[in-house]
């Protein structure tokens, strides 16, 4: 993949990622907590797919997945997902790291965010597809119908803060992609 490339994956799907956030954050408004966790789902999913971009970006491939699998596949897409705990733990704060040299301020800002990404538990994405499902459907289990509007506002705070780790994540990727591009005169 070129660096264009790359650059321009990494920004359409930060954007659709960002999208589905504030989807997400308005619907909990409403009290729709079962759409609003769907939506977070596929914020975390599409956050992932960006790392990946960014990864490729920054010549790093912790996984090998292949484009196709990752637009196409579920399980691929799931199993970036699973990975993520490791793309954020590590390879984000390395970026945190990067970011931040040479400037207080930033390197202060970026403290807590880094104590919170080692500190989470992405771990509850291993079953995103089943989340995002329960989210958006009506189910008939066992004689018992589920709805998403079962799904309460405790849940959907956990995956928020998940989510928005990732959305905050990809920001910082973001400042550290424009500047390795503007620096390699690339468009950013």
């Amino acid at each position: 993949m070129n660096k264009e490339t790359a650059i321009k994956g990494f920004i359409l799907l930060s954007e659709n990622a960002n999208d589905h956030f504030d989807t997400a954050k308005s619907l909990a408004k409403k009290g729709k907590y079962g759409l609003a966790v769907s939506h977070l789902v596929l914020s975390a999913e599409e956050s992932i797919k960006a790392m990946y971009f960014a990864m490729q970006f920054f010549d790093t491939d912790i996984d090998n997945i292949t484009l196709k699998e990752l637009f196409s596949a579920h399980k691929a897409k799931h199993r970036k997902i699973q990975i993520g705990n490791k793309i954020i733990k590590e390879i984000i704060t390395e970026f945190l790291d990067e970011v931040s040299k040479g400037d207080k301020d930033i390197k202060e800002d970026f403290k807590e965010i880094k104590t919170s990404i080692k500190a989470s538990n992405y771990k509850i994405f291993n079953e995103a597809n089943n989340i995002k499902n329960k989210g958006f459907y009506v189910d008939y289990i066992n004689n018992n119908f589920f709805s998403p509007n079962q799904i309460k506002e405790e849940e959907y705070k956990t995956f928020y803060q998940l989510t928005w780790e990732l959305i905050i994540a990809n920001s910082i990727i973001s400042i550290k992609l424009k500047n390795t591009a503007a620096n390699s005169g690339l468009a950013g």
